[in-house]
């Protein structure tokens, strides 16, 4: 029983940081993952128009440079970041 009244608390106490990360990080993820498949309008806005030709634009060229440096720039950072901090850590 005494147990049983200790989870109930600790699930009390955890409520509120699973609220505040559905709503603040799960939420505009799902908002984001949304809108991606709408179309965008003329002068502001979005359509409610279904597409997933937003996907597709990726793989141009422009698309695709931006998206590669931008990915050998994240390892080259996240490699000196474990290559600094890791013996810091230690």
């Amino acid at each position: 029983m005494k147990n049983r009244k200790k989870s109930r608390g600790n699930a009390a106490f955890l409520a509120p940081l699973y609220l505040f990360t559905v709503i603040f990080l799960i939420g505009p993820f799902l908002y984001m993952f949304a809108l991606s498949f709408l179309t965008r309008a003329e002068t502001w806005g979005i359509v409610n128009e279904f597409t997933t030709g937003n996907y597709l634009k990726i793989l141009k060229p422009l698309y695709l440079n931006t998206f590669t440096e931008s990915l050998k720039l994240a390892l080259i950072v996240t490699a000196l970041i474990v290559l600094v901090g890791y013996p810091f850590g230690y």
